[in-house]
């Protein structure tokens, strides 16, 4: 590999794991689920329903990326037709 073309280095730390060292504790109230699209928060709710588990009634909420996506691009729209 080539490293002497600083123009096909990619900065790759925004992809690492951060860590701390030790125990890290929170409150399940303190979690939000992000998920890509309707679909997989349709399917994330189904699957912990089948599990009777409590995390759905513990957990803050679930984000729909998508939804985010798709408003911040009619904003850039919006700021862009000016």
């Amino acid at each position: 590999m080539d490293l002497s073309d600083p123009n096909i280095i990619i900065d790759w730390s925004h992809e690492r794991e951060w860590r701390i060292k030790g125990d890290f504790k929170f409150e399940y109230d303190e979690i939000s689920v992000i998920v890509g699209c309707q679909e997989s928060k349709e399917k994330f709710i189904e699957y912990y329903n089948k599990s009777n588990s409590e995390l759905l009634d513990r957990i803050k909420g679930i984000v729909v990326l998508k939804d985010y996506l798709e408003k911040a691009n009619k904003i850039r729209e919006v700021i862009n037709a000016d």
